[in-house]
């Protein structure tokens, strides 16, 4: 038995248009800003598109044009969590799946820990890590909020998460709120 998985014609023109949209809208700087946090604009013109939604019943697609997709945009280094939200295109509901497809609900798929997450932080080089405990805000941001207050909170200021000694990763603080917790 063999197995045909070349890309027909219409796969194939999809591959072609996103390999066109990233070559417009996902240069370097473009990757490079996802890198410190999540292309939202970018991520919407992808649904706007429908690109999103190529896997769904009403996507009016499949897994080929799936993988068609991937590949375009994987080739240009497309940020954003792709395979996780083809896959739960094909889990979800309808309403859920609508939701994921137009770009407003972003899918993550992993082991825990996820959102929310207890860990602890620093927002100073030298600090003993403090508990806290980060949730989900929108596709850009999330709320950090210690167990204690902290003092002299600052926008621009990183915040380090660490699960024990290991580093989960950080962010940029953009405000404190009242109290010292800091949301980046």
């Amino acid at each position: 038995m063999s197995l045909d998985l070349e890309l027909d014609d219409a796969q194939r023109a999809i591959a072609d248009a996103l390999g066109q949209f990233c070559t417009d809208c996902c240069d370097e700087a473009t990757v490079g800003a996802g890198v410190r946090g999540f292309p939202s604009a970018l991520w919407q013109q992808l649904a706007g598109l429908g690109v999103l939604a190529l896997a769904t019943p009403e996507g009016d697609g499949g897994a080929c044009e799936a993988v068609a997709a991937c590949e375009a945009l994987g080739r240009a280094v497309f940020p954003g969590p792709l395979a996780a939200t083809f896959f739960a295109t094909q889990l979800l509901g309808a309403a859920d799946r609508a939701a994921v497809a137009e770009g407003s609900v972003l899918v993550s798929a992993g082991a825990p820990p996820l959102l929310p997450l207890h860990c602890s932080a620093r927002i100073r080089h030298q600090q003993v890590p403090q508990t806290c405990t980060v949730t989900a805000g929108s596709l850009e941001d999330c709320t950090v909020r210690f167990e204690r207050p902290q003092r002299a909170i600052a926008p621009g200021q990183s915040v380090v998460f660490y699960d024990n000694d290991e580093c989960l990763g950080g962010g940029i603080i953009e405000a404190a709120l009242p109290g010292g917790s800091p949301v980046h």
